[in-house]
Formats: structure tokens, C-alpha cells, sequence
């Protein structure tokens, strides 16, 4: 993936990157995060992960023609602090 973003503009991968994290911001899955103030926490780490895959894998321009290309592979995974565990999300 490292190679792939070297062969992109700075100014315009800076752009794509602001818009991803503005997206973000503006989700209602993130918001009713908030509204619940911790409510069903995993479930929420979860919707997360799986929100952001979608997100990614959907990114026009590059990571959506390299991911739907098979150039990069675009995984949902959760660590888990206590124990070490990285658990994949399968989906």
C-alpha cells in the first residue's frame, strides 16, 4: 500500500485524506456514539471498524480502483489492549 500512495501528489492525497476524516466527523453512526455515552461499547467499536472499511474500500479515486483491482487488501481488525488479541472482522 506504501508503494501505491508514493505514486500519488502530496497536495492531493493530503485532499483525499481531509475528506475522509470529514466524512468521518459528519457520520450519524459516530454522533449516536456520542448521544449514548458509552452504551453498548463493543458493539459500537464494531459498527466502527466495519464503518470504516466500507468508507475505505468505497474511496474514490485510488484505494476504491486499487482495492476493486486487487492491488490492496482492505481489512476491518480490533485490538484488544488487555490480552494482545488482534481480532479480524470478517465481512
Amino acid at each position: 500500500m506504501w508503494i501505491m500512495w508514493m505514486r500519488v501528489d502530496a497536495s492531493e492525497r493530503e485532499d483525499h485524506v481531509s475528506k475522509i476524516i470529514e466524512k468521518l466527523k459528519s457520520e450519524e453512526e459516530e454522533q449516536e456514539v456520542l448521544r449514548t455515552a458509552g452504551k453498548n461499547f463493543n458493539l459500537a467499536v464494531v459498527a466502527n471498524v466495519v464503518h470504516g472499511v466500507k468508507q475505505l474500500r468505497n474511496s474514490d479515486p485510488h484505494l476504491k480502483k486499487a482495492y476493486l483491482n486487487g492491488e490492496i487488501n482492505i481489512v476491518g481488525a480490533i485490538y484488544h489492549i488487555e490480552s494482545g488479541e488482534v481480532e479480524f472482522l470478517d465481512f
